[in-house]
């Protein structure tokens, strides 16, 4: 079916573009065992990606409601591949910074469009579902690029990690500009294939009645919050593991491989209890709850293990990936009629990352100085900060008046 052929080709750039972003973290830990950076340097240089990438989302959502998907993903894959390879040569923590601070910005030019492309060339009944069908993208990249990562510390060195994201994300940015007319362009657009028009609509609502008379200013603590918890932590996990127990790097990375497993069920449970509470931020307090008493958990049970330790925390990401999916990936589709889908898919996301960003850096920092202790009291806090707002919000509604 074109539906089909649509989904899987965009399913496949997203896991592509995962595998060029995870691979640093992945790595961290050998990088700061090695003495080549320290926890404060490592976590700087996630914090660039993460800032840059949410910065990037901010103008390459309104641009994702105006340009060709074609092109924008085209660039951001192809670009993003470059600078992984480069990543191989950067001699020291300011190159590697600077670096992965310009992947941010060009893996931000892919999911605006992309998921523009999924809410206008998909017939009405299939948007949602899509929606939440591609985490399993997310998903799977993930754990690929876990799995590669342990493979090559183990059997090799982490720059052979860099190297095979620059060569996969240069094919399939390649293989995405030969199938697009095929997939996509040919498959009878649902949505609006004139540019002028899809100017003249984009244009129809201002940013701020987007973030003040629509409500989306209300969801900034919350969003940013949870970007700090799911991707944020996410990236320091395998650190985490490795010198909370003086595991090896390697060990350490098959240990966190326990969490992307758990996170692609988290995506259909917000389904489900989106459909059940019939509200984004009442699904959203459930599963904030949810990792705020897994975070307590990990504090007292899970340092009798690494696998146990792996468990809650894999609980947790998987209650901040399904925020994600009612957040990032349901809530913009409401603005599907005003034509502003990637526009508020942008925003939202930017502002997740630019939690992301704080928390790469501050984990960091806090770990260096006072002990994982004192950093898991601090994700505890913030996940109870998420819950309250979103339960004082949980009526809003964002559907068109």
């Amino acid at each position: 079916m074109k539906e089909n052929s649509i989904f899987l080709l965009c399913w496949l750039v997203y896991f592509t573009s995962y595998i060029g972003r995870l691979n640093f973290p992945s790595v961290m830990a050998q990088l700061i065992q090695w003495g080549k950076l320290t926890a404060s340097q490592a976590g700087t240089i996630n914090m660039a990606y993460f800032l840059a990438y949410g910065m990037g989302q901010i103008l390459n959502g309104f641009l994702g409601d105006r340009l060709k998907a074609k092109h924008m993903i085209f660039c951001g894959l192809f670009c993003s591949g470059i600078i992984n390879g480069a990543m191989i040569f950067a001699s020291n923590y300011f190159l590697m910074a600077l670096f992965w601070f310009f992947n941010g910005i060009f893996q931000s030019m892919i999911w605006p469009p992309l998921i523009r492309t999924l809410s206008e060339r998909l017939p009405e009944g299939e948007r949602q579902k899509a929606g939440v069908n591609i985490v399993s993208s997310m998903v799977s990249g993930t754990l690929f690029s876990y799995l590669l990562s342990a493979f090559f510390l183990k059997f090799a060195n982490w720059s052979f990690s860099f190297g095979f994201a620059a060569i996969d994300l240069i094919a399939i940015s390649l293989l995405w500009l030969i199938l697009y007319p095929t997939c996509i362009e040919n498959k009878g657009c649902i949505g609006r294939t004139s540019l002028q028009e899809s100017v003249d609509k984009a244009t129809s609502l201002s940013l701020f009645d987007l973030f003040f008379k629509r409500g989306l200013f209300l969801l900034l603590i919350p969003v940013i919050i949870h970007g700090t918890i799911k991707d944020g932590v996410t990236s320091w996990i395998p650190t985490f593991i490795s010198e909370r127990f003086g595991l090896s790097p390697s060990l350490s990375l098959i240990i966190t491989l326990i969490i992307p497993v758990i996170n692609l069920a988290s995506a259909y449970w917000a389904q489900h209890l989106f459909k059940l509470l019939k509200s984004e931020t009442k699904a959203a307090s459930v599963f904030f709850l949810t990792s705020a008493l897994s975070l307590i958990l990990l504090q007292t049970l899970g340092k009798q293990g690494a696998l146990i330790s792996g468990i809650f925390l894999a609980i947790v990401t998987a209650s901040m990936m399904a925020v994600n999916v009612l957040f990032v990936n349901l809530i913009p589709m409401h603005f599907e009629k005003d034509n502003k889908v990637s526009t508020v898919s942008g925003l939202l996301n930017a502002l997740a990352y630019f939690g992301s960003a704080f928390a790469s850096l501050s984990i960091g920092f806090i770990s260096e100085r006072w002990g994982w202790d004192t950093t898991v009291f601090t994700w505890i806090t913030g996940t109870l900060v998420g819950l309250g707002v979103c339960l004082l919000i949980r009526n809003l509604s964002f559907e068109r008046k």
